[in-house]
């Protein structure tokens, strides 16, 4: 039988604020989960073998389990993320619910910034969740084909320095509004112009009102960016950018990629 605390859903609530590390709570889970799927002998070698060490011919659990311990606190974080992940590679679909559950579980109660999602540990995103646009941002890529082809790798930076570990905030925001500059020199066959003149080609001087307040926030977007110490221009002092921004940069910039191909392809 379930205790107090989960017949009651009760549990450690603390912020989501650590990244790069596993504490202590999500390694014990990692440890009991394995004792679950494969007995405390095996969970030991299993983590022998992780980490490259000698399993000391150990065959009981009474002699397993301290090492287990042991070894499980001393591994580098990022493995017990990988075993994470191993472990529900191999799942039976009629408890991956339950097992995504308990990990999600104790990563939240331990405070760290990442969850188990279709079997990846992720950094979260709670508002792409809420809007249910999470990893729209991903999409672009699949528009940035025949002639924009070449701006593919870019943007691909650009969604490898937003989901890195660490990710690094200031290079998704250089690189993904640079993307959008890209494509609008592709547009534009203006190959050395910056997005602002793009987009006073693109639309032209004659312009709709709307098309012109859509123009100045795509160039307010690249003087965001512009803006930031360390994004587009040199460091000249240190500021923070978090994660979230970044992904709300990155996200804008797709989304702009996206718009400008499909007004292109239209006419």
């Amino acid at each position: 039988m379930d205790r107090f605390s989960r017949r009651n859903s009760y549990s450690r609530t603390r912020p989501r604020t650590l990244e790069e590390e596993a504490p202590r709570r999500v390694r014990y889970e990692l440890r009991d989960i394995l004792i679950d799927r494969l007995g405390a002998v095996d969970a030991h070698k299993k983590i022998c073998e992780v980490m490259y060490l000698h399993d000391d011919g150990v065959f009981s659990a009474d002699w397993a389990e301290p090492r287990l311990k042991e070894n499980l606190e001393a591994m580098d974080w990022y493995l017990v993320y990988d075993l994470f992940e191993e472990l529900a590679e191999d799942i039976h679909y009629g408890n991956v619910e339950d097992y995504h559950a308990r990990v999600n579980t104790a990563l939240a109660e331990a405070g760290v910034v990442y969850e188990l999602r279709d079997g990846l540990i992720e950094r979260l995103d709670q508002v792409g969740e809420a809007l249910e646009v999470r990893h729209d941002e991903d999409a672009a890529l699949d528009l940035l084909t025949a002639q924009f082809k070449p701006v593919q790798e870019q943007y691909e930076k650009a969604l490898r320095a937003l989901h890195g570990r660490p990710a690094d905030a200031k290079a998704a925001i250089r690189e993904s509004l640079n993307a959008v500059e890209a494509v609008t020199r592709i547009i534009t066959g203006k190959d050395k112009s910056q997005l602002g003149d793009c987009l006073t080609t693109i639309y032209g001087r004659d312009a709709a009102d709307h098309h012109k307040a859509l123009a100045a926030s795509l160039r307010s977007l690249y003087g965001y960016a512009s803006s930031i110490p360390g994004a587009r221009h040199g460091q000249h002092a240190d500021v923070e950018v978090s994660f979230e921004e970044a992904l709300l940069a990155v996200r804008m910039s797709g989304a702009a990629i996206a718009f400008l191909i499909a007004e292109h392809q239209s006419t």
